[in-house]
């Protein structure tokens, strides 16, 4: 009686739950949208001084928004090499904001305090949008209507519907009993 009830709500059930999602994901932002104002980084300079490097670069991008810098330090001779510093102060991390003459530094010694061998290093810089996060609400909301439209959906059946036949039939009794 449950299976045959549930094919019969098997439409009404889908468009409840898909209904929602589709009404969700509208909220969710798309990530490589044309309209979106392009974010760059430019003149990337850096020196030692003393044991510290000093990295100076220019961020174009929009001016109410906050983006994501990090930094990474490659070798143009290995270039399987991949440093990311730790020991960092300035504009670098979370929620920093577009302009010009922005300055990292890098306390070098504390990360590698033999130095580092060779040259042909560089360094990367790597900036995104800084991300709101994932709007739970929105899910939350979704799941919320998409459960109260089966409650309703649930209670407003008749309960006093006749019982069919099962679709399968009744297995035989077991034999000795």
């Amino acid at each position: 009686m449950l299976i045959n009830r549930m094919i019969r709500l098997r439409r009404p059930i889908t468009a409840i739950v898909i209904l929602p999602l589709l009404f969700t994901m509208c909220g969710l932002p798309s990530y490589g949208r044309a309209d979106e104002p392009q974010v760059k980084v430019q003149n990337i300079a850096w020196m030692v001084r003393d044991d510290a490097a000093l990295i100076t670069y220019d961020l174009i991008g929009s001016a109410g928004e906050t983006y994501d810098v990090g930094i990474v330090l490659k070798n143009e001779l290995e270039r399987s090499l991949l440093i990311v510093p730790r020991s960092l102060s300035g504009d670098v991390g979370e929620g920093r904001s577009a302009g010009v003459g922005k300055s990292i530094r890098w306390e070098f010694r504390k990360d590698f305090p033999g130095g580092l061998p060779g040259e042909g290093y560089y360094f990367e810089l790597t900036v995104e949008p800084a991300s709101g996060g994932f709007p739970w609400l929105l899910v939350g909301l979704g799941v919320a209507v998409a459960g109260g439209g089966a409650a309703l959906l649930f209670r407003s059946r008749n309960e006093s519907t006749p019982v069919t036949e099962p679709l399968l039939p009744l297995p035989p009794p077991r034999p000795g009993n």
